[in-house]
């Protein structure tokens, strides 16, 4: 009986055997796989040339393998190329994969250091910053009385008048800017007033037709905006002047230029068909404050004008 040394040995040697079949057995299949041999083709190659090379002891009944080995110095067959499946990877390889490693496991940092820059914004809305506006309104003037000439200027007609205004938003829906007008060749009726302490008129007997250009320049301030229907509200405030009052017949009449000041409200409703192109038809009323030099005390000289506008506006720049 042996010792339990011994019988440690022997077991050790017994399974260093197995392991070594077991490897020639992988090697044969691999080489069979790539040859095109069959199954059975494989499994007879693997039994005749797994055999072994030296005689197998017995003790007790049970197999147990010599003391030495010598399947070193036993002939066997070429086993040929190890398939690569089956061998175990070199250098290269383990540099590789531990590369690939690496990689892997910094692509969840480098994503959340992408997540966490801030995204750059656009530093300009879509809402233009400046608005250019033409208008073309009929006029309706009413009568004014000048003292200094001792004339009556009848604007009773309507006229046309033409207007620009140049806007910028100082916040959303609202502008403020200035506005220039002219209506040309305003028709106007000249009528003596009578005032014995002042002259006549000069080149027109009672009364006479003439026509007269009617310039404006006045600070504005618009509010409403956006796309669709919306309702607008405008405000001016500056200076209205008639000027080359001159009669149909030929001739001139006093005085060559006159300013008065000038102030308005309109209401009405827009449309923007989009954030930078908008049409409005609104309903002014304005008055005209004309000096009241050599009136009498019961003689106003303030009067009123009404215009209906129709307005097309276009925007640019982008507020920030």
């Amino acid at each position: 009986m042996p010792s339990g040394d011994a019988r440690s040995m022997s077991t050790v040697r017994g399974l260093r055997c197995s392991v070594t079949r077991l490897s020639r057995t992988i090697t044969l299949a691999g080489r069979g796989v790539e040859g095109g041999a069959t199954a059975r083709e494989v499994a007879g190659v693997e039994v005749a040339d797994a055999a072994l090379s030296y005689p197998v002891r017995r003790e007790g009944g049970k197999p147990t393998a010599p003391s030495r080995l010598p399947m070193r110095d036993a002939p066997h067959k070429s086993r040929g190329p190890v398939p690569p499946v089956f061998r175990s990877p070199g250098r290269p390889a383990r540099a590789v994969r531990a590369a690939l490693v690496v990689a892997l496991a910094g692509v969840p940092s480098l994503a959340a250091t992408a997540s966490a820059q801030p995204r750059p914004t656009l530093s300009m809305s879509r809402e233009p910053s400046v608005w250019v506006s033409l208008t073309a309104a009929l006029l309706q003037a009413e009568t004014i009385l000048d003292g200094r000439t001792n004339a009556s200027w009848d604007f009773s007609d309507n006229t046309i008048q033409y207007r620009a205004t140049l806007e910028t938003v100082v916040a959303p829906g609202i502008t403020v800017g200035a506005q220039g007008s002219w209506a040309p060749s305003v028709g106007t009726t000249v009528r003596s007033l009578g005032l014995t302490d002042r002259p006549g008129l000069a080149g027109c007997a009672v009364q006479c037709a003439a026509t007269a250009d009617l310039l404006g320049v006045a600070a504005f301030g618009r509010l409403g905006g956006g796309r669709g229907l919306h309702q607008v509200i405008e405000v001016t405030a500056g200076v209205q002047q008639l000027r080359d009052l001159r009669l149909d017949g030929g001739g001139t009449l006093a005085p060559e230029r006159d300013s008065d000041l000038h102030a308005s409200l309109a209401y009405g409703i827009g449309f923007g068909f989009s954030p930078r192109a908008q049409a409005s038809l609104v309903q002014e009323f304005g008055i005209v404050s004309h000096q009241k030099d050599f009136l009498p005390r019961d003689r106003n000289g303030i009067t009123q004008q009404r215009a209906t506008r129709l307005t097309i506006r276009f925007g640019g720049g982008a507020r920030r």
